[in-house]
């Protein structure tokens, strides 16, 4: 059991249950009103069994964590009182379920951009709400700590708005974790909002919160997902199709079957390998041969505003979303880096952009070198985590939008009137594809597998996946320091994996 402070714990003879607000895989949520202040509080009562009791209890640890570092920062939740509750069944067997007590908001982030009849926001408010949001993961950042799961429907509007400043707060700390996780371990994310490297089966970390936070972006102007794909072979030929082919290192050392799914071809422009889905393109709403540049500078915006039309706060909202949205996730910003790019500061000065024209964060902050596996990472300096035990999802309590029983993880739940051809279905076992090729087992030591038209060849690993990497982090550990040419090193080898 983990330990509650009783100090925060409330006399329940005090409060009265309103009604309902809302269920889930993980149990329900409670309206509570104080009935001495009238005040409004959330409970969110954790089913008795022991999977979910046992995800309670992680998520209350992590609210712990956080409140003991920030327990006054207004953008990540606080949670009120936390208490078992002890029940006999009618069986007489005995349940202890796990309830925990957070202030009530107004609403969701999802009801405000598509539950009204004006759907999506103005580009002010989503520069507010982005420099809040980029702050509460900035916070987290700090402490090691990612979140796993941004999307709208963890976000809540504090109250109702009456401007451009919509407060915010970021929610749900069940999928939160401090530890830099394998590919071995459940998908995490819901699919809309999925990294690339999680679904690739790569090592990741805080970066997979950048990845959801600009697909966030797009969605509050939009009113829409950037990326709506059915499974996770579409999600990635989305993201194929909108940002272009993916980066070597990406796809080739993916442990996940779908790396199989890629084509490698030669990108003249670049001067670099890059690998491209063999699939057939995905239907979507965006319009055909969209690429994300198309839809942040030229879909029409569902808000009728001067801002959300404006050619120039169209480049800058790019430009940023870019950032957050690199495939190469060592390439990716951090909170640090891009809460620094003057799009965030549009809802405070609306000429702020007139002469934008691109963005470049001002520092790269070092990175660390893990030598806990067989290849380099880019991480972010280990805490101690808050369990010890490697944390196990069950089944039954997935938190990927495939089965938490999330009302939008179709297209036709999502959009009724959208209904794309599904009579293709794209798998490896039953793709019609010339360039199958097996890939090596995470265990080869002496090349890295390559595609052929018809048939297979191994080429040596080039030198600069290896001994470049391994005599420049060498150079920097010995120095105690950051090398000054890292982010030129970070830019022309973006991941460093080498076995050794």
């Amino acid at each position: 059991m983990v330990e509650i402070n009783s100090a925060k714990t409330c006399q329940f003879d005090s409060f009265t249950v309103k009604g309902q607000l809302g269920h889930g895989s993980f149990g329900s949520v409670l309206e509570l009103e104080n009935c001495k202040s009238r005040e409004c509080l959330a409970m969110k009562v954790i089913r008795p069994q022991k999977e979910f009791l046992k995800q309670g209890q992680h998520e209350l640890r992590v609210l712990q964590m956080v409140q003991k570092y920030y327990p006054d920062e207004p953008t990540l939740l606080q949670y009120v009182s936390a208490f078992y509750s002890t029940s006999v069944a009618q069986n007489q067997t005995k349940m202890t379920q796990l309830c925990l007590l957070f202030p009530k908001y107004e609403m969701t982030l999802t009801h405000l951009i598509r539950g009204g009849k004006i759907k999506g926001l103005t580009m002010r408010s989503v520069s507010y709400i982005g420099e809040q949001l980029l702050h509460a993961l900035n916070c987290l950042r700090k402490i090691g700590l990612h979140h796993r799961d941004i999307k709208p429907d963890n976000i809540m509007v504090k109250k109702p708005p009456v401007d451009d400043k919509i407060e915010i707060c970021l929610i749900d700390f069940g999928s939160a974790t401090t530890h830099v996780e394998p590919s071995s371990k459940p998908y995490v994310q819901s699919r809309f909002y999925r990294a690339p490297e999680v679904m690739l089966g790569h090592t990741y970390g805080m970066d997979v919160d950048m990845w959801s936070f600009g697909c966030v972006m797009v969605e509050m102007l939009f009113a829409k997902p950037i990326f709506l794909g059915q499974n996770e072979t579409e999600q990635l030929k989305l993201i194929n199709q909108f940002l272009g082919p993916f980066p070597r290192s990406t796809v080739e050392w993916g442990t996940s079957t779908l790396c199989s799914m890629f084509s490698r071809d030669y990108d003249i422009r670049t001067n670099e390998i890059m690998y491209k889905m063999i699939t057939p393109p995905v239907e979507h709403y965006w319009g055909p041969n969209n690429t994300l540049k198309d839809v942040c500078l030229k879909e029409p915006s569902p808000r009728d505003d001067a801002l959300n039309s404006s050619p120039q706060i169209r480049l800058a909202f790019y430009d940023f979303v870019l950032g957050c949205l690199r495939i190469d996730y060592s390439r990716r910003w951090t909170p640090e880096q891009a809460i620094g790019h003057p799009f965030l500061q549009l809802y405070k000065n609306k000429r702020i952009l007139d002469d934008f024209v691109c963005y470049t964060p001002d520092f790269y902050p070092p990175h660390t070198v893990d030598r806990s596996s067989n290849f380099h990472r880019f991480s972010m300096p280990q805490l101690t985590p808050i369990y010890l035990d490697h944390h196990r999802y069950s089944p039954s309590c997935s938190y990927s939008s495939e089965s938490d029983g999330s009302p939008y993880s179709t297209h036709e739940q999502y959009f009724p009137n959208y209904s794309p051809s599904l009579s293709r279905r794209n798998s490896p076992s039953s793709m019609p594809c010339r360039n199958q090729f097996s890939w090596a087992s995470p265990s080869a030591r002496h090349g890295t597998p390559q595609a052929c038209s018809r048939r297979h060849y191994w080429e040596p690993k080039p030198r600069s996946y290896s001994q470049d990497h391994f005599n420049y982090y060498s150079h920097t550990r010995e120095r105690g320091g950051f090398h000054p040419q890292a982010h030129e090193v970070a830019s022309r080898h973006p991941q460093s994996y080498s076995h050794f």
